[in-house]
């Protein structure tokens, strides 16, 4: 996953072809990362192997859903238009709250200042997502233009949440 493009700002720029190259690493990552824990199932003793197998199932479906959303992205011009739009925002929502932080902390600074201090600071290290976050997106975007999709309609349907706990109060 250290080679996967995480940069919300180069994510709002990048071309299809770009991005295949540069989210294949996350879903391939997964996929790696799958085969894994499928092999370490195997040695798990008897009476676990129903539970194990039914979380590889669902962890594929996961996987599955990861190389739909790539797919869809790539092959999708709204779609594609809709991610760089969203990584724009989020990107620029991350920069004013580091602004808006910089002038809680230091009421004398001024906008500009706060805000060439906040833009050299993502010079050295652009606001980026972590992969866990980019990977929810991306399963999700097939699903937000589909009405129909299994997933938001019908029997298998679900409503699914990010949550991590981030120690920030």
């Amino acid at each position: 996953v250290a080679s996967a493009l995480l940069s919300m700002d180069a994510l709002s720029r990048a071309t299809a072809a770009e991005l295949r190259t540069g989210l294949a690493p996350l879903v391939d990552g997964y996929a790696g990362w799958l085969a894994e824990r499928a092999t370490e199932a195997e040695a798990l003793p008897e009476h676990l192997h129903g539970v194990a197998a039914e979380v590889l199932h669902n962890a594929r479906r996961v996987h599955q859903r990861l190389v739909a959303g790539l797919k869809h992205v790539l092959s999708d011009p709204q779609a594609l238009q809709c991610f760089r739009f969203m990584n724009e925002v989020m990107r620029g929502q991350r920069v004013h709250s580091q602004i808006s932080a910089k002038r809680s902390s230091d009421p004398s600074l001024s906008f500009e200042d706060a805000q060439r201090q906040v833009e050299a600071a993502e010079r050295e290290q652009p606001s980026s997502w972590r992969p866990f976050q980019l990977a929810f997106i991306l399963m999700q975007l097939p699903a937000l233009t589909d009405p129909t999709a299994a997933v938001r309609s019908g029997e298998l349907s679900r409503v699914e949440l990010l949550f991590f706990p981030t120690g920030g109060g």
